[in-house]
């Protein structure tokens, strides 16, 4: 039997039609949203009645059931087809889990049961280990029945999640100090986590220094020029830097320069610009920007 009712079950009857007794209530024998009875063997001849009752009331009953083995759907109002309050055939909404434990320590509680129903089984039996995985398969069930996760860890730690649906699906536990919000749980495997946590990228601030007393961005702007050691070859006693946007050579200069400060124009092209070659007495020996 299949509760697709959408309810929890309070009155579950089998018994052969027209007899008053109505015997045993299977209610209590619905694990999840299922149940198997077994009334062992019978004559063929035989017809049953089945009758249910849920917890908001709706009542359902089919009178001329047959001695066989067979699935039965016991159906919401809304879920029926005609007058008829059962189906033959198994729903097809399985409920199947397999929870990882991604906690970093031993689980020593976890349960996942319906809304509204018992914990039921502790899945974690002595206790499941860091990295080690168990699967709860509930069946088939009805479609808009949800459930709740709930795991304890050796340290204290608890977790819960209680909107989970009807489906086939790989739950991760994940540690406190991993949660992006208030959920303790994640819908992936451990190889899935360990893919999206390692996509292959590396930092870098893109700097490179050449020695030469300054440090570039890593870019080497729109035309292709580097900066850093543009400055050309100084005394010893020449203080330089590099105007990157304009490429010029700026500094005071104590003493002379050997040659043109050799600065790197936008262009790539090295020119001598305005710059001046002096000589150690500091009188101009040649003025490029005058053409002497």
């Amino acid at each position: 039997l299949y509760n697709q009712t959408g309810e929890k079950l309070t009155d579950v009857y089998l018994y052969e039609t027209g007899s008053s007794d109505k015997g045993t209530n299977y209610a209590d024998q619905f694990h999840g949203a299922s149940a198997t009875i077994d009334l062992g063997e019978l004559p063929k001849d035989k017809e049953f009645t089945l009758e249910y009752k849920t917890e908001g009331g709706r009542e359902g009953k089919f009178e001329t059931l047959h001695v066989e083995e067979a699935p039965i759907q016991l159906l919401s109002e809304d879920g029926k087809t005609g007058a008829t309050d059962v189906a033959f055939s198994v729903p097809e909404n399985p409920a199947k889990y397999t929870l990882y434990n991604q906690t970093g320590e031993n689980v020593k509680e976890l349960y996942i049961y319906p809304n509204g129903g018992d914990k039921g089984t502790n899945h974690a039996g002595d206790g499941l280990a860091d990295g080690a995985n168990v699967e709860v398969d509930y069946g088939n069930v009805p479609q808009d029945t949800s459930y709740t996760v709930e795991f304890t860890t050796e340290s204290g730690y608890k977790g819960q999640f209680d909107t989970l649906h009807v489906e086939e699906a790989p739950i991760s536990l994940i540690p406190q100090d991993a949660m992006t919000g208030s959920t303790p749980i994640k819908f992936s495997t451990p190889e899935t986590n360990d893919s999206a946590s390692n996509d292959g990228s590396s930092e870098s601030d893109g700097s490179d220094n050449n020695g030469v007393g300054g440090a570039t961005d890593g870019n080497s702007g729109n035309d292709g020029s580097a900066s850093g050691d543009q400055t050309g070859t100084t005394s010893d006693n020449t203080t330089s830097g590099t105007d990157s946007n304009t490429g010029t050579a700026s500094g005071n200069t104590a003493g002379g320069t050997e040659g043109n400060a050799g600065t790197t124009s936008n262009n790539g092209n090295a020119t001598s610009g305005n710059s001046t070659t002096t000589t150690t007495d500091g009188k101009t020996v040649v003025d490029t920007a005058a053409g002497k």
